[in-house]
């Protein structure tokens, strides 16, 4: 009887012994699977050993959790090698867990592993940056189906705000204030492009990075459409402007191939061109800022008269204040880049839209005579409007704007066939 309890108790003993050592073993035996490049097993002794903190050490508890984050990773990695979508959609939160238990590394530790641990974050940013940068570049292109573009919307958020924890960087706040605007999260887009500003006016760029426009670009978008300010819009705007010039100067310093230096230059004048664009818009859409619209395009056309974008922008704010003048500034513009439609068009339609006013006039006079002479002027003016128009059709003969006014113009000046032909293209256009 004696021996038998006494067994038992052994047994118990030597039970409770066997628990309390698997652990530290389960750990070495995780870090040795790691060693030797079998990384799922690492993984899954490492994981069996973290199941029992109680039983480790504070080192051997650093080292599981850096060892299985170093695993999640090469699982990671090696799935995306093979182009195994299953095995690659089955690690696609290895980053997460990786960055969780390097971080619960540093907790444990009492230095054998900090700079290791430090270095495994440190090395996250990179790979989380690129992979929100290109769900956010897939959406943008198309790949996805709306409720797929929704998924990997919310990843490449995860991503990235995964990446601002490990280093607060102006462009990880400019993606995340990107996928929020896709998210159609107006405001949270905002407050991350804001961040974005006040880190580049801060720390700059390492390498000149013209991209910064468009982060200011994007603020005054939405003071303009969310917060309805144009005004802090246009300083935006100019903001921008300036961040782009000094970026440009810095690349104009460097010791650059031609060809990389042409390549910079193309993307300077988009860049730009893209502000400049915006800041047209506000000043035709709000009166109250007409004026310096008009300082601002003068000042840019005695630099450099032949800058066609501007031309343009200053004819449409001289339409609203001295049509003769928009008309020769149009023609300068047509001169400048007589290949280009824009000009042709919106003269076409300037004229048109002045017969538009003098048959208006003819209908509000009470003296008959007076009703005639508008009326004639106004056929002039469509007769003019049909040339403009027809050349810029001739530039660019998919445009529905171009054909719709062509069509408009042929019946006020009684061209039947024309106008059925006009007609005829614009259903066409209108059912592909």
């Amino acid at each position: 009887m004696f021996k038998i309890e006494f067994l038992a108790a052994g047994f118990f003993i030597f039970m409770s012994f066997s628990v309390f050592a698997q652990p530290d073993q389960e750990v070495v035996k995780g870090v040795d699977a790691f060693e030797k490049g079998n990384y799922k097993l690492a993984h899954q002794e490492l994981s069996k050993a973290l199941d029992s903190l109680v039983f480790l050490t504070s080192e051997e508890i650093a080292e599981a959790y850096l060892y299985r984050g170093k695993s999640s990773l090469e699982l990671l990695y090696a799935a995306s090698l093979k182009g195994d979508p299953k095995e690659t959609a089955r690690y696609k939160n290895a980053f997460f867990d990786a960055y969780n238990d390097f971080r619960n590394a540093l907790k444990f530790d009492s230095l054998e592993y900090k700079y290791e641990i430090k270095k495994e974050i440190d090395n996250l940013y990179e790979p989380l940056l690129q992979t929100g940068l290109a769900q956010l570049n897939a959406v943008y292109d198309g790949s996805y189906n709306h409720d797929d573009a929704t998924v990997a919307l919310m990843y490449a958020g995860e991503c990235l705000v995964t990446a601002v924890q490990i280093k607060k960087e102006y462009v990880a706040y400019d993606l995340l204030g990107q996928v929020n605007m896709e998210l159609q999260d107006t405001i949270k887009a905002y407050n991350y492009f804001i961040k974005s500003k006040e880190l580049f006016e801060k720390d700059g760029s390492k390498t000149p990075d013209l991209l910064i426009g468009y982060v200011y670009y994007r603020l005054a978008v939405i003071d303009l459409g969310k917060m309805k300010d144009p005004e802090h819009a246009l300083s935006m705007l100019k903001k921008g402007e300036d961040a782009v010039n000094s970026e440009y100067k810095r690349i104009e310093a460097a010791p650059l191939p031609a060809d990389k230096r042409q390549d910079y230059s193309e993307l300077y004048n988009s860049v730009l061109r893209t502000l400049g664009n915006l800041k047209h818009d506000i000043f035709l859409d709000y009166p109250e800022f007409a004026e310096q619209g008009l300082t601002e395009f003068q000042e840019t056309l005695t630099k450099s008269p032949d800058d066609y974008s501007t031309l343009i922008a200053l004819a449409g704010l001289l339409e609203k204040t001295n049509v003769d003048s928009a008309i020769a500034v149009y023609k300068k513009a047509i001169e400048v880049n007589p290949s280009h439609e824009v000009a042709w068009f919106n003269l076409g339609v300037l004229y048109y839209n002045m017969g538009v006013k003098l048959n208006l006039k003819a209908k509000s006079v009470n003296d008959p005579d007076s009703a005639v002479f508008y009326d004639k002027e106004a056929e002039l003016k469509y007769e003019n409007a049909i040339p403009f128009l027809q050349r810029a059709f001739e530039i660019n003969p998919q445009s529905h704007e171009t054909i719709h006014a062509l069509k408009q113009a042929s019946l006020k000046t009684y061209r039947y066939d024309d106008f059925e032909m006009y007609d005829e293209l614009e259903k066409k256009l209108g059912n592909r």
